[in-house]
């Protein structure tokens, strides 16, 4: 899962909830042991989550994860004896950079909690210099078994780490225009009230499959628009971010021609063709 080529001088882009956040690799990964560290160290780069255009992408308020960039920026030209201050935001956004700090944060320790180390037993069979050469032998031996266990419980939650909030698919990844500002969520994220007035808009099980029973395609927001068009079989990923980007709503979906489509950037024909058949079902239903 890691990368075969990571170096600490690599740019790494991130999208933030929607803002691009970018920075070098060692700087997101100086502290050592934290969950900040193993998300960018390369060992899982092939189960990042990303977006069309190939940066990681990450579900987490922009405002919040900024400033722990920026923090660590900073802390990255300090000195030891003259650290910088702790990262901090306005107060709109304290809770989510708590939340921040706490998430990437989890410091791996020398020995975990619930393991208990075997007591080395006691051999008194040989000489003085025998007897120690072998109890310092096996004292050695327990050490080392124990440090292997560390390493291997660590392993596995920077795995469960990146599986639950780093990893998934592209087209997973919901572009919203909301009041003119552009933010990117996961569609998980949308659908976790299930009863909410998001939910229903973003389930596509309820607005693609059942013929938009739920919501009309002429009263489709650009974000359903897009998600509809992910949903077309053999449609290419990036096809959706054009939608998106000329906020194409439900009625003008429906409007659409040939000219229009290459107008908003579409230029295969074949997706063209595919497209408009596609809207061409819609209106008939």
């Amino acid at each position: 899962n890691g990368g075969v080529d990571v170096k600490d001088d690599d740019l790494i882009e991130i999208i933030a909830g929607g803002k691009i956040i970018a920075a070098k690799r060692g700087v997101l990964t100086q502290r050592k042991g934290t969950r900040l560290e193993a998300l960018f160290s390369g060992r899982w780069e092939k189960k990042l989550q990303r977006d069309t255009s190939g940066k990681i992408f990450l579900d987490v308020n922009p405002k919040a994860f900024r400033a722990i960039v920026d923090w660590l920026n900073v802390l990255s030209i300090s000195s030891e004896d003259d650290p910088p201050q702790p990262p901090s935001v306005d107060e709109e956004h304290k809770d989510m950079l708590k939340h921040q700090m706490v998430l990437f944060s989890g410091h791996r320790h020398s020995l975990l909690p619930g393991h208990s180390v075997k007591t080395p037993p006691v051999v008194d069979r040989f000489g003085d210099e025998v007897k120690k050469a072998i109890n310092e032998r096996w004292t050695s031996l327990q050490k080392l078994d124990a440090g292997a266990f560390v390493l291997e419980q660590s392993f596995a939650d920077e795995e469960r780490f990146i599986d639950l909030f780093a990893s998934g698919s592209t087209s997973d990844i919901i572009t919203l225009n909301v009041s003119g500002t552009m933010i990117a969520t996961r569609l998980a994220t949308l659908l976790a009230v299930e009863d909410s007035m998001l939910a229903q808009q973003f389930d596509d099980t309820k607005w693609t499959e059942q013929g938009c029973d739920n919501v009309r395609a002429k009263e489709w927001t650009p974000a359903q628009v897009a998600e509809w068009v992910r949903s077309v079989e053999g449609m290419q990923e990036d096809v959706s971010n054009l939608f998106i980007e000329n906020e194409i709503n439900g009625s003008e979906l429906l409007a659409l021609d040939r000219d229009g489509m290459k107008d908003i950037g579409v230029k295969r024909v074949g997706t063209i063709c595919l497209l408009l058949e596609e809207i061409g079902a819609l209106k008939e239903k």
